[in-house]
């Protein structure tokens, strides 16, 4: 209908019924012309000048995801693409019982498939992998260690990559081989865009000042930060509100105490950031481990214990 017959309707008295009514006429005419059901797709909330944050974005979707009535209408499905970080807010409002969600995880041999199944198809089946063009030596190929930085995220590992190539082109277009220097670059200012699109400032500056992968309370009040331990506490509330870090166990700091938590970095990204002075293939021999059990991304200062314990399965690594 066309805007001149829908003001003909509206001054003849027409309606189209509340919300639930349009949704019931959509389903019977979608029937009668064979059809048994309708999808309702929901992406990209997040895409929007308006709903570039996920505070944002949540304040936008909620009403909908909340919303049994229209969700559980008959013939209809809905389905969300949302953003992770809007996750714990999520659970805030969500009925599992009613309306069930599920979490995408990517392994890192996943996301080196795809990295690889990309290059070889943009350069029409002629290199197999990034590492194949790469001048980089580490524990892992740059493939891989693409895949760690991503934090399980495609579009992450597709961010990293391009900003390496983009570097090189500013060093030299007529390349044959990504130079350690456009790797270097490229993850230094990848690192700082994502991270400064995460996490805020204040909490990017604490955590330099930090400068190990794993810590304790202790550990921060009184030798690195010298300020109570009840503003440490705080700190660290904020840190893990925001993904910043995460709970990594626990750690035998004095002999017949109580063992102490320890905490890390959840996002690769971030730890990177922080040691901006490693380059990509020492911050991966020194810093990043792989579990054998999992295939988690375990953050640590390696070499300060004997041992660590994956803070995902338990499975120890020495």
């Amino acid at each position: 209908m066309g805007s001149t017959e829908i003001a003909k309707f509206k001054e003849q008295g027409g309606t189209a019924g509340n919300i639930f009514q349009q949704f019931e006429l959509l389903s019977s005419l979608a029937q009668r012309i064979g059809y048994t059901a309708i999808y309702v797709l929901i992406d990209k909330i997040d895409e929007t000048d308006l709903t570039g944050t996920a505070e944002k974005s949540f304040q936008f979707i909620s009403p909908l995801l909340s919303n049994l009535q229209l969700l559980e209408l008959p013939n209809y499905s809905f389905k969300f693409f949302l953003w992770d970080l809007l996750i714990n807010q999520y659970r805030d409002i969500a009925r599992p019982d009613r309306v069930k969600y599920y979490r995408l995880e990517w392994r890192s041999e996943q996301l080196e498939r795809m990295l690889s199944s990309r290059v070889k198809a943009y350069s029409f089946g002629k290199l197999e992998s990034l590492h194949s063009i790469a001048d980089f030596e580490a524990s892992n190929t740059l493939d891989r260690t693409v895949a760690f930085f991503s934090n399980d995220s495609p579009r992450n590992s597709v961010r990293i990559s391009k900003s390496i190539f983009d570097h090189q082109s500013e060093i030299d277009d007529q390349a044959s081989v990504i130079s350690g220097e456009a790797i270097n670059n490229g993850m230094k200012s990848i690192s700082e865009d994502i991270c400064s699109e995460i996490y805020r400032e204040t909490i990017i500056n604490d955590l330099k000042k930090v400068k190990e992968c794993d810590f304790t309370i202790k550990r921060l009040y009184s030798d690195i930060f010298k300020i109570t331990q009840q503003a440490i506490l705080r700190k660290i509330q904020i840190w893990e509100n925001c993904g910043a870090v995460i709970n990594i166990g626990t750690v035998q700091e004095t002999k017949g105490a109580r063992p102490s938590n320890l905490y890390g970095f959840s996002n690769p990204l971030l730890a990177k950031l922080v040691f901006k002075e490693l380059s990509v293939s020492d911050f991966v021999n020194q810093k990043m481990k792989e579990c054998d059990s999992c295939g988690k991304i375990l953050l640590r200062d390696w070499g300060k214990r004997a041992s660590y314990l994956c803070h995902d399965c338990q499975n120890e690594i020495k």
